[in-house]
C-alpha cells in the first residue's frame, strides 16, 4: 500500500516522490542518476506532512499542516491537480492512504 506517514513512496515509473516544504518532489530516474529529472508538486501553502501513493503507481494523495489544511490527489506523470479536499480538516493532515475493496 501507499502508506501515510511515509517521507516518499516509489511509483511504477521510476519515479521518487518526496515531501518537502509546500509540496512534493518528484524525481525520475528511469535513465540512471545522469540524467535525473526533478519536478515539483506546488499546490501546497504549507509543508506537506502526508504522503501516498495510489496502486496504479502513478497517483499521489499529499496534505499539509496549513491553518486551513488541503488535501491533493495528483498525477506524478503530469503533476495535475486531479481532486483537491478542503476545510474538512481543523488541524493538519497527519495521514493520507487509498482505500477501497480488495482486487481493484
Amino acid at each position: 500500500g501507499g502508506g501515510g506517514g511515509r517521507s516518499f513512496a516509489a511509483s511504477r515509473a521510476n519515479r521518487l516522490v518526496a515531501r518537502s516544504a509546500g509540496g512534493a518532489q518528484v524525481g525520475d530516474t528511469g535513465a540512471g542518476a545522469s540524467s535525473l529529472c526533478q519536478r515539483f508538486f506546488r499546490g501546497h501553502s504549507a509543508a506537506v506532512s502526508a504522503l501516498a501513493r495510489h496502486p496504479d503507481g502513478v497517483t499521489f494523495a499529499s496534505g499539509d499542516l496549513a491553518l486551513s489544511p488541503t488535501l491533493f490527489v495528483w498525477d506524478s506523470r503530469s503533476m495535475s491537480v486531479l481532486a483537491t479536499l478542503v476545510g474538512a480538516h481543523a488541524v493538519g493532515i497527519t495521514c493520507v492512504a487509498f482505500g477501497g475493496i480488495s482486487g481493484e
